[in-house]
């Protein structure tokens, strides 16, 4: 484990040095942690944006820890997140713009000090519609953008996920599923418990769906994380619940990208789960569709992928990023397939 204290001021820069550390920044008045880590601290900056809300990824990075190879990598824990979690935030300190605003003073900060002009911004779930949204609004500071388990529009997703579950409680002959679905009802939904118990049932019906605070497998990839303590293991449910209680509302009623972003002046890329049945493989799809990207832009759907393609086939998701992304090939030439790695 990086040794805390030390870790939380920035190392000095070398430019052809490796560099990592644990930084807590005031973003927009609130403090706010980030994780850096490359080989060369010269190389493209990456910019991580988790979902959620308040789910941070920085306790899951490890598992791509290579991309460090090709990229200055940055996770943050957005405000209630995680290491930025408090208990003194209030419904007040969340709405999109504010994140957006501390999005956008981040990569201020990075720019500045990697000396970079832009960055490459990777969103997943809630992070691809801020993304998209930061990307939409400062294309000048972003060199790429792309999306995993792309968010477009909450509320025609659940529409998708509920006549999902339900055709596939009737295929599956499944009577308590039926049943429970039928109790719940279509959406829209009042509160984020709501969803979460239609998330569950499709994704038991489907049967390729991961639960990050559920699933025995995500908790032993946090465990195994190298920059996150127990302590900050116990703030997850907390930011959580906390982020879901004061932020829940807006993000279902406000995030819709075919409205908020129809271009992009940037690359753009989507990196997206065939079975992935929280944004939907369909609406991320007729988003790319009918997206304006005159810089070029990319579809690549992960077969064996729910949610979290980057977890479920790291191997090629890094392949992508270190490659493609990077290298800025494919821009222009709309594609779904990709080699499998090896």
């Amino acid at each position: 484990h990086l040794d805390m204290k030390q870790a939380t001021q920035p190392q000095n820069r070398h430019p052809t040095k490796g560099i990592e550390f644990l930084h807590t920044l005031t973003l927009g008045g609130i403090e706010q942690t980030i994780y850096v880590h490359g080989n060369d601290s010269t190389a493209p900056v990456l910019l991580f944006l988790h979902g959620g809300p308040g789910l941070p990824h920085m306790p899951f990075a490890h598992v791509n820890a290579e991309l460090a190879h090709s990229f200055v990598v940055v996770h943050w824990d957005q405000r209630g997140a995680g290491k930025s979690y408090s208990p003194a935030l209030k419904a007040a300190h969340f709405s999109i713009e504010q994140f957006v605003s501390d999005a956008h003073e981040l990569i201020h900060w990075l720019c500045e000090r990697f000396q970079q002009p832009r960055v490459t911004l990777v969103g997943h779930s809630w992070g691809s519609a801020l993304g998209a949204i930061v990307a939409a609004r400062y294309p000048q500071l972003v060199a790429a953008y792309v999306g995993i388990g792309q968010v477009t529009n909450l509320q025609a997703a659940e529409l998708v996920r509920f006549r999902l579950a339900i055709e596939l409680g009737r295929e599956h002959e499944d009577k308590t599923a039926l049943d429970a679905l039928v109790r719940l009802g279509p959406p829209p939904y009042r509160t984020p418990r709501q969803s979460d118990v239609l998330e569950r049932w499709a994704c038991r019906l489907s049967g390729d769906c991961h639960r990050p605070l559920a699933d025995a497998r995500f908790f032993r990839l946090a465990l195994s994380s190298p920059v996150y303590s127990w302590l900050d293991l116990l703030k997850i449910p907390l930011g959580v619940r906390c982020s879901e209680r004061c932020f829940w509302d807006e993000i279902v009623r406000k995030i819709d990208l075919f409205r908020q972003v129809p271009r992009l002046e940037v690359p753009a890329y989507f990196l997206i789960g065939q079975h992935d049945v929280v944004g939907t493989h369909s609406l991320a799809r007729r988003y790319f569709e009918m997206l304006e990207a005159p810089r070029g832009k990319t579809f690549i759907t992960f077969e064996r992928s729910g949610h979290w393609p980057h977890l479920d086939e790291p191997n090629r998701f890094r392949a992508i990023l270190a490659g493609t992304v990077r290298d800025g090939r494919l821009v222009g030439a709309p594609s779904t397939w990709w080699p499998q790695a090896a």
